[in-house]
């Protein structure tokens, strides 16, 4: 028979660092004391308490630490941070850390030192993540993490969730819905492109620019009888496009391939081609676009082009590229129908003037008749 071992000297006090997942074992294999906190076993129980909630949180935690603000966080957080920050981030002095976003929030830390909880919902951020300015948004609180007196304030805890998807799928839908809005607004071509170019101006987070091409009766060149936020770019779009050939050539949009194929073209370094566009309200500059298809209501004849550019602050994901389509499949159906509206107006106006025809005839006929 075995006795139970004596626990060794402080492992009761690295007991809070139990669990966690990968961001335990990294707490746990982690030099802290070439670090200002010091050991572990040395952290004060208000700290210890808060590491031992942040780690065993299936909710997305992060801890700001001592007079450095250095940072603790767990498995739930890591999605925030990507392959740039994590592992890299633990222990690192939050204002170097998390630098891209510390003027936006330094203010919020200012709150807490006061004493004095905060919380924010949806606030627009800037991650260094997938793309180096990616635009997130996020739901968060900072409270005070309290020494065992209660009066000195020892750290930041922080719980968060990132709301981004929620708050790009209402602004898309919410473009998708102002477009249908205005779709009976106009009943020519050109005054309904014009319309869906005033409502994509007002989504300059998702569509930095558009342009809208018309083709002519015999597809041999494009009109361009709409645009929204040209920004520094607007020379890369004549008023008349020639479509000569399938493949772009120099600094002309590809029209001919997507009139031969049908189907939307991707354009990528833009500023390679010498297209400047900058994208509204940031500096960025565009580096993709999509020439989409406006076709007819019965998909069978193309009635002109969408060009599109790509916020080089999101990813271009399927949900990216659903969008841009569906954006041009309402405007394909608007134009469709004023498309029918102006023939029927022509129709009418045709049948009037027959109509005027036949009675100057007759009158004229008539008079022949009474003149002997």
């Amino acid at each position: 028979m075995t006795s139970k071992a004596s626990a060794l000297p402080g492992e009761n006090a690295l007991a809070f660092l139990a669990g966690g997942g990968e961001l335990g074992a990294l707490m746990r294999a982690k030099d802290w004391s070439t670090t200002p906190l010091g050991l572990p076993e040395t952290w004060s129980r208000s700290i210890k308490t808060a590491v031992s909630i942040c780690l065993n949180s299936q909710f997305p935690i992060l801890l700001w630490l001592g007079s450095e603000l250095r940072i603790i966080y767990n498995d739930a957080y890591i999605p925030f941070l990507g392959a740039a920050k994590h592992p890299a981030m633990l222990g690192e002095p939050g204002t170097t850390a998390w630098g891209e976003i510390w003027p936006a929030i330094a203010s919020m830390h200012d709150e807490v030192q006061a004493g004095r909880a905060t919380w924010v919902e949806h606030y627009q951020m800037f991650f260094a993540r997938k793309v180096l300015h990616e635009e997130v948004y996020v739901t968060f609180g900072y409270s005070p993490i309290l020494d065992e007196d209660g009066v000195g304030i020892e750290g930041v805890f922080c719980a968060c969730y990132e709301t981004t998807e929620e708050v790009v799928r209402e602004r898309r839908l919410s473009t998708l819905r102002h477009l249908g809005e205005r779709s009976a607004e106009h009943r020519t071509v050109d005054g309904a492109c014009r319309a869906a170019a005033e409502v994509l101006d007002g989504n300059p987070l998702d569509i930095p620019f558009a342009a809208f091409y018309l083709l002519n009766e015999e597809g041999s060149s494009a009109r361009r009888v709409a645009a929204a936020r040209l920004n520094g770019g607007s020379g890369a779009f004549p008023a008349i496009h020639p479509i000569a050939s399938a493949v772009a050539e120099g600094g002309s949009w590809p029209l001919g391939l997507v009139a031969e194929t049908g189907q939307a073209a991707e354009i990528t370094d833009l500023p390679g081609r010498g297209w400047q566009f900058t994208m509204a309200p940031w500096p960025d500059l565009v580096r993709t676009a999509f020439v989409l298809p406006l076709k007819s209501s019965s998909q069978q004849r193309l009635a002109g082009f969408l060009i599109l550019g790509v916020s080089p602050r999101r990813v271009l994901d399927a949900d990216y590229r659903s969008f841009l389509d569906l954006v041009a499949g309402h405007i394909a159906t608007t134009i469709s129908d004023a498309g029918a509206l102006e023939d029927e107006q022509r129709r009418a106006e045709a049948l009037a003037e027959l109509d005027r025809a036949k009675t100057a005839f007759f009158s004229s006929v008539s008079h022949e008749f009474r003149t002997p």
